[in-house]
C-alpha cells in the first residue's frame, strides 16, 4: 500500500507532492529514494524531517501513517 506518492498538481493526483511513501514488500516502510524503517513512528519523524527540509508533502500523509500505526 503507498500513502503518498509523487506528483505534481493534476498529474496524475490532485496534491503535489515529492516523495513517495508504501509497505516495502521485503518489509518495513520506505520512502523511495531516502530510507526503509521499520516502525510508522520512523517513519512519521522522517516525514517531518522532509517538511522541515522544505519538501512538498501533502497533510494527509502523516494522519494516513498514524492510522495505519493504530491497526497493527
Amino acid at each position: 500500500m503507498s500513502y503518498v506518492r509523487w506528483s505534481s498538481i493534476g498529474h496524475p493526483w490532485d496534491y503535489d507532492s515529492d516523495l513517495y511513501i508504501y509497505d516495502d514488500v521485503a518489509g518495513g516502510i520506505t520512502c523511495c529514494g531516502c530510507v526503509n524503517v521499520p516502525t510508522y513512528e520512523e517513519m512519521i519523524t522522517h516525514v517531518k524531517e522532509h517538511i522541515a527540509a522544505g519538501d512538498r508533502v501533502p497533510d494527509f500523509v502523516i494522519p494516513r501513517l498514524e492510522q495505519a500505526g493504530k491497526e497493527l
